[in-house]
């Protein structure tokens, strides 16, 4: 078994290799996401030290555990960052998932570099830690912490894609692959979950079943990035125009437009006078240069002109509904942090300051 467990670890391997140089020197209009690519090296990075372990060409302590443990826990948020790239929602914040993992990574690296002898003072006795803490001794013998990690993500994935991505033949390709993977990894959890709570463990079966899993999960990946090399390309980039360089598809405009003029109707964020784009980006969930984009091209305006035409809309309201309304109040209730800017705004809008404006309405009032 342990031979048969060589060749599919050294066959993965070097397929996992291969894979990830054809992803990098696609030709540019066929060009891989750098993210999606990082999924395919984090898996060949961890097969290819396992297969090193089980050859006996180097060795680990604990010998399950290894280096490059840390490093697979980045599949997970990368898949996220992949959904919100394709329905241009990026936001920078989620590479923060995918920094702690690398971080974890590069502590690894000097512990894995250190003698036995310190190694061994910092672990402790493992037959020590197998008696006081039985289940975590499993656990770190085991993917069953990744399994669960890498999980939630694709569960995460597979909501915010159905709630995000506009309906297409690409997008149903897109969760129909993430939903076959999450149930594939699902199985294996199951399947890792009734080995911990087994009082009968084959080790030999467990060592088998793990790489042959993340085996069978990267050529999955692999022929998935083939076949449907569209789903995996990075946005489209063009020199004549900054919005060309990140192109929004117009059924992205269309609902994102439609989003804007529900949130300004109903939730009416521009009354705060922190009110700023990457609010507004962050409440609609896109990225501050597609909102820019959507704002020039589909609306022919920009965030300045919005907002203030959308707060003297409701301080022109206020002023007819008041019987004494008070200009300052009415400036702080519609976000305007002093008189004077409110006077500016209101003026440029309606070509009357708010005094005239009050006067002529209740002058078409009377008549």
């Amino acid at each position: 078994m342990v031979t048969l467990l060589q060749y599919i670890t050294g066959f993965t391997f070097f397929h996992g290799l291969v894979l990830f140089l054809v992803l990098t020197f696609r030709p540019q209009n066929k060009k891989t996401q750098n993210d999606v690519k990082f999924i395919v090296l984090a898996f060949t990075i961890y097969i290819g030290e396992f297969l090193l372990v089980i050859t006996g060409t180097i060795v680990r302590f604990p010998q399950i555990i290894l280096m490059s443990y840390p490093l697979i826990f980045c599949i997970g948020p990368l898949f996220l960052i992949f959904a919100q790239k394709a329905t241009y929602s990026f936001q920078k914040k989620t590479y923060l998932w995918f920094l702690i993992p690398v971080l974890l990574y590069l502590l690894f690296i000097p512990f894995y570099a250190s003698d036995a002898t310190f190694k061994l003072s910092t672990i402790g006795n493992t037959s020590l830690l197998k008696e006081r803490f039985p289940l975590l001794y499993i656990l770190s013998g085991n993917g069953l912490p990744f399994n669960g990690f890498t999980l939630c993500f694709l569960v995460w994935t597979i909501t915010y894609l159905r709630e995000k991505l506009v309906e297409s033949s690409a997008s149903r390709q897109i969760i129909k692959f993430l939903t076959s993977l999450t149930i594939f990894l699902g199985l294996c959890t199951i399947g890792q979950v009734v080995w911990v709570f087994n009082p009968v463990r084959p080790l030999g079966l467990v060592l088998f079943f793990q790489p042959f899993a993340f085996a069978l999960g990267l050529h999955l990946l692999g022929y998935w990035l083939i076949l449907t090399p569209g789903l995996s390309q990075p946005l489209l980039k063009a020199a004549t125009n900054s919005y060309l360089k990140s192109p929004l598809p117009q059924e992205y405009k269309n609902k994102y437009v439609v989003a804007l003029k529900r949130l300004f109707e109903e939730e009416k964020p521009f009354l705060n006078n922190d009110f700023t784009p990457e609010v507004l980006a962050q409440c609609l969930g896109i990225s501050k240069h597609y909102l820019s984009q959507i704002l020039s091209q589909e609306l022919q305006t920009s965030f300045p002109t919005l907002v203030n035409a959308a707060r003297i809309k409701e301080a022109c309201d206020l002023l007819k509904q008041q019987e004494n309304p008070i200009m300052q109040q009415i400036a702080i209730e519609v976000g305007y942090n002093n008189k004077v800017s409110f006077y500016r705004a209101f003026k440029k809008f309606t070509q009357q300051t708010p005094s005239d404006y009050l006067a002529q309405h209740r002058q078409n009032k009377v008549s």
